[in-house]
């Protein structure tokens, strides 16, 4: 039966078996145009994180993707996807000035 299975025993060199290899961390990096679905980003530049600016919710690095945001956007903030990119930007203004000001 043995001649049947793939086992090699014990004794036996076993060369062909090659070492595992490690996936490298993907960091996605942020975009000027994430801010018109209301992300800025956080953290270190290295490892930059999207930051929602209507409920200031950190969000992981791998929604760090138009499609992802817009699906954020689309459905936790669904009141602003008709908001222009003006709009986002006097909300990081004010929320801005009122860090300042704590």
């Amino acid at each position: 039966m043995e001649r049947y299975l793939n086992v090699k025993r014990c004794n036996e060199v076993t060369s062909d078996i090659e070492p595992l290899k490690k996936k490298q961390k993907v960091v996605r990096q942020y975009n000027k145009e994430y801010l018109k679905m209301g992300v800025l980003w956080t953290g270190d530049s290295s490892n930059p994180r999207p930051w929602c600016l209507v409920f200031g919710e950190i969000l992981s690095n791998k929604s760090m993707n138009l499609s992802k945001l817009t699906r954020h956007i689309s459905s936790k903030h669904a009141h602003l996807i008709d908001k222009d990119l003006m709009y986002f930007e006097r909300l990081l203004k004010s929320q801005t000035e009122q860090s300042v000001l704590r």
